[in-house]
């Protein structure tokens, strides 16, 4: 499918959710209830558009036994907390940025699990059937929803409400997430917020103009300009309160420096996921790459860990490019030995840009609509080659690439100093 019409259903579908809460906004439980599965419902469109029938039928029937199943063991169902402490990093699940998140900043991080066991607590789940019951009749009689995305949300809204009712927070004084969108998530952070707790959002990587993002957390440790101005387009968060910040894994970044090999130069080019570039993929501009390049360069192909590799099969047996698998050399080891890093619009070009100035994003065509990424928002801090001249030029050492002190004054504005900013502003909530 093409990238427009995928964006333009999915932002469809977020109009569709939202016209469906503004019905709920007198009610205020009613409203928070439905305002978890927001992004859920939206992004079953990726179910819709990129999954064969057969699995999408397998998937429907999934969600429907794991909806029954969950019903039934309410009674003894109980959700908890891994961890508990004053200040807590927390996420729905295992996710590879927590634990050294917690190590960076000193923070114990903790996950949403559940067991079943017969106490109290779950006992107390049965007095939830008609909450459930009410919202999922106002759900799945409402005419401007569509009826499966509905029906697939169901066990997202019930895991909310258990969460929301069950959830321990005694003793907790902060909350830390990057998470706060999803219904596990989302359901910690209200039952936070209403019990007086204060609540943080941080960013690990890019978020895209397809989702029509909402910080539900109090406070946002904005890594750059670029997110905030994401943000503030969604209209969702008139009382959130912004602080200027970065990335803070990023910070590690800082202990490495542009050494570039020279014999020969090597340019990496970093990969996104399949099938999102629309007409002008990764291959078209590794074509381009190399129909200019000079002798004296070669090109690493550094593939995305989510892209298919066989996709670059064309460039194997290419003396002038060697296809780097995810895990084969550290991204920072490699971009340290680089004289250029490219990519269409991956985080990895941002992230090389900390070390090699001459990093970019290559798009002949920045301003259609079907593109993932606006890429106006970057124009005044990061360089986008938009045509085969100014690629001549860079090739050529003939174009004057963006300083980094362009770039840090409106992306991860804190580097390499994050943590510290970050901690001051714990110590600020805490009174300290």
């Amino acid at each position: 499918m093409d990238i427009f019409l995928f964006k333009e259903k999915i932002r469809r579908n977020f109009k569709a959710i939202d016209d469906f809460l503004s019905k709920s906004e007198d009610d205020s439980e009613l409203y928070k209830i439905f305002f978890s599965i927001r992004v859920i419902y939206a992004f079953y469109q990726e179910i819709k558009t990129y999954v064969s029938n057969r699995e999408k039928t397998l998937y429907y029937i999934r969600c429907f036994f794991n909806l029954i199943l969950r019903l039934a063991s309410m009674p003894i169902l109980n959700y908890h907390m891994t961890t508990k402490d004053k200040v807590i990093i927390i996420h729905a699940n295992e996710s590879r940025y927590v634990k050294p998140l917690s190590e960076l900043v000193g923070i114990p991080y903790s996950y949403i699990v559940s067991k079943l066991s017969f106490n109290k607590r779950s006992f107390g789940n049965i007095f939830l059937y008609p909450k459930f019951i009410k919202c999922s009749y106002l759900i799945l009689t409402d005419k401007t929803l569509n009826k499966t995305y509905a029906a697939c949300s169901l066990i997202r809204l019930l895991t909310y409400i258990i969460i929301y009712s069950q959830i321990d927070l005694s003793g907790i004084e902060i909350i830390i997430t990057q998470n706060d969108l999803y219904p596990e998530l989302v359901a910690v952070i209200q039952k936070a917020k209403d019990s007086g707790i204060k609540t943080v959002k941080i960013e690990h990587t890019l978020i895209n103009d397809t989702v029509k993002y909402h910080v539900l957390c109090d406070y946002y440790f904005y890594p750059s300009m670029f997110h905030k101005t994401m943000i503030d387009s969604s209209k969702f968060d008139t009382k959130v309160k912004y602080v200027k910040g970065g990335f803070l894994l990023w910070d590690s970044i800082s202990k490495y420096e542009n050494q570039p090999q020279e014999k020969p130069r090597i340019i990496t080019f970093f990969t996104q996921h399949s099938n999102l570039c629309g007409e002008k993929d990764e291959i078209f501009y590794l074509d381009e790459i190399l129909n200019l390049l000079p002798e004296n360069y070669i090109i690493y192909i550094k593939v995305h860990p989510r892209d298919n590799p066989f996709r670059y099969n064309k460039f194997k047996n290419n003396p002038r490019c060697r296809i780097i698998l995810f895990g084969e050399i550290d991204n920072y080891e490699l971009i340290s030995r680089c004289y250029m890093c490219v990519s269409v619009f991956s985080a990895a070009s941002l992230e090389a840009k900390h070390i090699c100035n001459k990093s970019f994003f290559i798009n002949y065509k920045p301003d259609k609509l079907c593109n993932i990424l606006d890429y106006s928002i970057f124009e005044d801090f990061f360089d986008i080659i938009k045509d085969k001249d100014t690629l001549f030029m860079v090739l050529t050492d003939k174009y004057l690439f963006k300083s980094r002190e362009v770039f840090f004054r409106k992306f991860n504005m804190t580097y390499p100093n994050t943590k510290a900013h970050f901690l001051e502003l714990l110590n600020k909530l805490n009174g300290k």
